[in-house]
C-alpha cells in the first residue's frame, strides 16, 4: 500500500483506458437522457431528459445498465491516471464497487437521507434500490479488472 501511495505523485497515463472509460462514461449519460424519465435524472435537468414511456431504447436492461457503466467507466478512468500494476487495479476496482454499492444502499431508506447533504438526498429520494443494480455493480467491478488486465500493455 505505501508503493502505491508513493507512486501517486508519478502520473501514469494509459490513453486507451482513458479513452474506453470516457466513451463509458458518455454513454451511461445518454442512456439516463434517453430512457430515463426526467424526475430519475438526478444530475441532468429536466430539459435534457428526452424520455419517452412507451420507447424504451434499452429495455428493461436501460434500468441496470449504468450502474455496471459507472463501475467500469470510473475504475478505467482512475487505473488509467494512477497505475498499470493489477493488484492496484483489484484496489480500484473494489473501491469503485463499494462506492456503487453504498450509493445504492442509500436508497433503501429514504428518511434516514435527511441528514446527509443535498445532493445525496436528492439522489436518494429519486432512485430505487433494486438488487439487480447491485449485481450490475459488482458484475461492473469484475468486467473493469479484465478490460484492466487487458488494456494495460496498450497503447494509443
Amino acid at each position: 500500500m505505501n508503493r502505491f501511495i508513493r507512486n501517486i505523485g508519478k502520473i501514469i497515463v494509459n490513453k486507451l483506458q482513458l479513452l474506453i472509460g470516457f466513451l463509458l462514461l458518455i454513454s451511461g449519460a445518454f442512456i439516463y437522457i434517453i430512457d430515463r424519465p426526467a424526475w430519475q435524472t438526478t444530475w441532468f435537468p429536466y430539459r435534457y431528459s428526452i424520455s419517452n414511456s412507451k420507447l424504451e431504447l434499452f429495455g428493461s436492461i436501460g434500468d441496470n445498465l449504468p450502474s455496471f457503466i459507472h463501475v467500469v467507466s470510473f475504475s478505467l478512468l482512475t487505473a488509467g491516471i494512477i497505475t498499470d500494476k493489477k493488484k492496484f487495479y483489484v484496489l480500484i476496482c473494489c473501491i469503485w464497487v463499494l462506492i456503487n454499492t453504498i450509493f445504492e444502499i442509500i436508497q433503501i431508506n429514504h428518511t434516514q437521507i435527511s441528514r446527509l447533504s443535498n445532493w445525496v438526498e436528492k439522489y436518494s429520494l429519486n432512485g430505487i434500490f433494486d438488487f439487480k443494480d447491485l449485481l450490475a455493480i459488482y458484475l461492473g467491478g469484475i468486467c473493469a479488472f479484465f478490460l484492466l488486465t487487458l488494456t494495460k500493455k496498450q497503447r494509443l
